[in-house]
């Protein structure tokens, strides 16, 4: 269940099986709904901290005019251009001579 809990916390630590009185396992549930908020809290803080962040980082036309084409049409393009060990090739030639 803490599997994915905050690395920062400690986890909520599982009661004794054995003693499952309702008061025990109540304040177990309470943990677990207090993690669970604060998770939520610091999620929503992140995905703010994401949009900030991307807004921040411009992006040239030409990479927001991909944006708008199918992945089909960008794979086209790209079959156009050199691919990364023709390019490694190239410059090492270039380098050499």
């Amino acid at each position: 269940m803490n599997d994915s809990s905050n690395p920062n916390s400690t986890p909520v630590p599982l009661p004794d099986p054995e003693a499952k009185s309702p008061e025990q396992w109540r304040e177990y549930c309470s943990q677990l709904l207090a993690e669970v908020e604060s998770l939520k809290a610091e999620t929503v803080e992140l995905r703010e901290q994401r949009r900030a962040l991307t807004q921040m980082i411009p992006v040239p036309d030409h990479v927001k005019a991909l944006a708008n084409l199918s992945m089909e049409e960008v794979l086209a393009m790209a079959q156009f251009e050199p691919t990364l060990e023709e390019l490694i090739e190239q410059i090492e030639k270039e380098q050499g001579s």
